[in-house]
């Protein structure tokens, strides 16, 4: 489905998508068009996954983008769920705003994992004010590098719902060892 390209300097293998998020992420001079014509993109492939996946019977009706490390990074993963939550005719319900970072994150792509779980312990906080209709927490990050941002959500969401099923939706994953 995907075509792939390859980025010398990084030595990253991308698919359309991960090219899409890359780009959203990390050039500063895209435009408003462009960034929204990425976000378009994004969304339609999520979409997809969803009828891919589950077809018309979501097992989660709430969605949580995790809050982006740094205030001036470009963030795809709440303007991914403001859209989905906007074109579900409230069938899903944007909750990002329940999720707190508790303190500062640095950036992580170049930490080991030692480093990362230090820096994300006890960063996230899950507000328990989820209405009683729940059947399941989707958590929307952008990339997928060693789980650990993942990890660590998905605790901080446990601590408020340790009976709620939580899935989990990545747009792109680096190659690498997964912890």
């Amino acid at each position: 489905m995907y075509s792939r390209g390859y980025d010398f300097v990084s030595g990253q293998d991308f698919t359309d998508l991960g090219k899409a998020v890359h780009k959203y992420k990390y050039y500063k001079n895209l435009t408003s068009q462009e960034r929204d014509k990425i976000l378009t993109f994004c969304v339609e492939h999520v979409k997809q996954a969803f009828q891919k996946n589950f077809g018309q019977a979501l097992p989660f009706n709430f969605l949580v983008a995790v809050p982006p490390n740094r205030m001036d990074s470009n963030s795809l993963p709440p303007l991914i769920v403001k859209s989905l939550a906007g074109q579900s005719g409230g069938a899903l319900i944007d909750a990002s705003k329940l999720l707190t970072k508790k303190k500062e994150i640095p950036v992580l792509k170049n930490l080991d994992s030692t480093e990362k779980a230090k820096a994300l312990e006890d960063a996230y906080f899950f507000n328990p004010n989820l209405p009683d209709q729940r059947r399941g927490i989707l958590i929307v990050d952008d990339i997928f590098d060693s789980g650990a941002t993942l990890r660590f959500v998905a605790r901080a969401i446990n601590g408020s719902y340790p009976d709620v099923p939580r899935y989990v939706l990545t747009l792109t994953a680096l190659k690498g060892n997964y912890e």
